[in-house]
């Protein structure tokens, strides 16, 4: 059976919110399934749009299936995994841009 439970884990910055949208497989780990940016300015239309995207994605993807990620023991790890990903992926992309 798969269920998951859903963790919303902020990150403060200078100017606004990261949104980790983490899910938690239970008996399985910790997986980042994306991570928004909110801003103060924006956050009212921004937030409505971004929970019924991640919706949307969740019904159409498992979390664990989105960057191939192994269940992590802690949610800190889990968000250390996607952040590098991410920056790795960041990375492929200016490359190829040039």
């Amino acid at each position: 059976m798969n269920l998951y439970r859903y963790i919303p884990i902020f990150h403060r910055f200078e100017n606004g919110l990261r949104l980790y949208r983490v899910f938690e497989k239970l008996g399985h780990g910790f997986f980042v399934q994306s991570c928004d940016f909110l801003h103060v300015h924006e956050l009212r239309e921004q937030r409505d749009g971004l929970d019924h995207q991640m919706l949307e994605l969740l019904i159409e993807e498992a979390p664990e299936t989105r960057a191939a990620q192994v269940g992590a023991a802690t949610i800190e790890d889990a968000i250390a995994a996607f952040d590098a990903n991410v920056s790795d992926e960041a990375q492929c992309m200016s490359e190829d841009a040039t």
